[in-house]
């Protein structure tokens, strides 16, 4: 593997530099050996602190397999099945359709297949509970008819995570941490953001006005079993081990075979017209079939069966795949988001393996990726350029100001400070400017954010009636 792996490390030097990521970590495991396990580039961008091996970075949706391991582990005992009603264990679960709320089993959220597709509002910076949230999902309209079409739900993720103390008593983070974490000897790995290595913590960094900026640490507790691991890519390796080994660990036995290999076996197809499809099936020709099983996509690359994710998260991006019939694995972490020189590395361990010609997938991916921001951008800009017409609001901005609700969003607050407008909701606070008459912008004041709208409406009395918030939903005046 060594030999096949000849120029690996000046490639990743290389296309760093292309993608602008400051620090990534790579580890490659092959026939339950540790075969690179290693750091590149900075912690932080403009500071010495050099990646190494035990570097943690947030793993983002790479934690759902965590989360489906773990309720493996009470299958095995016999506490729980996958097909399960989530009813039994959740007395609070309730979706907006009665026949799925009956019929809903655990197999169905960790395979995306309920029809509820992301309600990114409900968790992100939004102050909800995970309590909360799962009781908002009853308001939630579904995409899709139950069980029809794949589409991928993160707070449905933590529903399922919360099947884990609702069985065992114990909080999920506990039980990932006791169960799965210390058997394999993962030192610097924690299932909650706040409990993070920070000694050891790589810094998130993103895209933020046409350069590249430091973030804070996105603490999403809230929504912890869908997103929330940090970890080094030396534990990493010792996961990919036993995943790889069928559930078994350096002679222990944490699962049975029968779990893992039903978390990489196909539960339901990825649509060619879904984002993922869309993004994956145009990164890499070579990987086909394209299906989800228990917190992994499953496809065929070059015809060899293959198990993978991403992740992806505040300033952080991650890849992790395996082709368990070779017994290989690579896991590559790092901390610029949306960049997809992890997915590239992948692909690039897997061709060599396969004795496949080296493929520059790095340059690939970025030039395709390049291709649909550019399009977004000029979505955006053509959605700025129709309005902004200079027309001033309908009616002085105190009539603006008040408190906004919906059972599904929650809260905004819009209030009139020092002659301007300012806009709460959850963690998020923003500037509200004039637009075009009784549309606003809303520019985020931490502008990683970037920005929204605010449209107004007015009642039968003439009155502001409701706010609707783009990318969030509308509320209504109290």
């Amino acid at each position: 593997m060594q030999r096949q792996l000849g120029g690996l490390d000046e490639y990743i030097g290389h296309a760093m530099k292309t993608w602008q990521v400051p620090g990534l970590a790579i580890g490659i495991v092959k026939d339950g050996r540790i075969v690179m396990a290693e750091g590149f580039g900075v912690r932080e961008l403009g500071a010495p602190a050099p990646v190494d091996c035990h570097t943690t970075f947030a793993i983002g949706s790479n934690s759902k397999a965590f989360t489906a391991f773990a309720l493996g582990l009470l299958v095995d005992a016999g506490k729980l099945d996958w097909d399960d009603r989530m009813t039994q264990w959740l007395k609070d679960f309730k979706l907006n359709d009665p026949e799925a709320t009956r019929e809903a089993r655990i197999r169905d959220l960790l395979t995306h297949r309920t029809g509820v597709c992301d309600g990114g509002f409900l968790e992100y910076r939004s102050g909800h509970s995970r309590a909360d949230i799962i009781h908002k999902l009853r308001y939630l309209a579904p995409r899709h008819a139950f069980r029809s079409r794949f589409c991928y739900s993160d707070i449905l993720y933590m529903t399922a995570g919360e099947i884990i103390p609702a069985a065992t008593g114990e909080s999920w983070s506990d039980f990932v941490e006791r169960r799965i974490f210390e058997p394999l000897g993962m030192q610097h790995t924690h299932a909650l953001i706040a409990d993070r290595d920070f000694d050891h913590a790589a810094t998130p960094h993103a895209w933020v006005g046409g350069a590249i900026e430091k973030l804070e640490w996105y603490d999403d507790h809230n929504c912890a079993p869908a997103g929330g691991v940090n970890a080094s890519v030396e534990d990493m390796v010792h996961w990919l081990m036993m995943l790889l080994d069928d559930g078994a660990y350096r002679g222990n036995r944490l699962a049975s075979p029968e779990i893992v290999q039903t978390m990489r076996t196909p539960q339901i197809d990825v649509p060619d017209d879904s984002w993922e499809g869309r993004i994956f099936n145009s990164f890499n020709p070579h990987m086909q079939n394209l299906g989800y099983g228990l917190a992994l996509f499953t496809a065929h690359y070059r015809g060899e069966p293959a198990a993978w994710h991403y992740g992806q998260t505040d300033g952080m991006q991650s890849a992790l795949g395996m082709l368990p019939g070779r017994r290989l694995g690579v896991v590559v972490l790092s901390n610029l988001e949306w960049n997809w020189l992890p997915l590239a590395l992948m692909y690039r361990v897997f061709d060599a393996d396969l004795g496949a010609r080296p493929t520059d997938w790095s340059e690939k991916i970025r030039h395709r990726w390049e291709k649909l921001r550019m399009e977004e951008r000029r979505r955006r800009q053509s959605v700025a350029a129709s309005g902004d017409s200079g027309k001033p609001p309908s009616l002085p901005l105190d009539a603006y100001a008040g408190r906004y609700s919906d059972p599904l969003c929650g809260e905004a607050v819009v209030t009139l400070e020092d002659g301007k407008l300012v806009l709460t909701r959850g963690l998020y606070v923003g500037d509200v400017r004039p637009f075009e008459r009784d549309t606003f912008r809303v520019e985020w004041r931490y502008r990683y954010l970037g920005d929204a709208y605010a449209e107004f409406t007015f009642g039968s009395t003439c009155h502001i009636d409701t706010l609707t918030l783009s990318g969030v939903g509308t509320y209504s005046r109290e």
